[in-house]
């Protein structure tokens, strides 16, 4: 699911040419709609898109962001540390206390984040990384786990 979402933005960008980082909204709206609501089963009122934040997934019981997703545009690699701090700056603005879980991905390149914030300070613990296309299936499963909604 996640490589022909990916590669569907590779494939329009192509045929069509849009700019900018039109390519990463079209991404983060398929993985919206197709990943996280049809094949995992999100509520559509318990995902949040912003502009600042990207995708906010909230606690079905009390509604508090749990899990945080920062897309960027599948054609660009990932520009390591400063996506990182971006992601876990955003955390810290967006979730103090209730964010469980940080993603970090352009589709191919997937990285995820443990947080906990004992001291009132998100803490973020680097949990795995995922390159799409040389991950088997199981790699797969184990890294989106907690993008299951709960």
């Amino acid at each position: 699911m996640v490589l022909a979402l990916t590669g569907r933005v590779a494939e329009y960008e192509a045929a069509m040419g849009i700019p900018g980082d039109l390519g990463e909204r079209a991404f983060r709206g398929w993985l919206t709609c197709e990943l996280l609501r049809e094949t995992l089963g999100w509520p559509c009122h318990l995902i949040v898109s912003g502009e600042v934040f990207d995708l906010l997934l909230l606690s079905a019981r009390t509604r508090s962001p749990r899990v945080y997703v920062e897309t960027k545009r599948p054609a660009d690699p990932l520009k390591l540390p400063q996506h990182e701090r971006e992601t876990l700056d955003r955390c810290s603005r967006y979730g103090l206390g209730t964010l469980e879980v940080a993603y970090l991905t352009n589709g191919w390149h997937w990285r995820r984040y443990r947080l906990s914030s004992p001291r009132g300070v998100i803490d973020a613990t680097f949990e795995a990384e995922v390159h799409v296309r040389d991950a088997t299936a199981e790699e797969l499963d184990d890294l989106l786990v907690d993008l299951r909604p709960r």
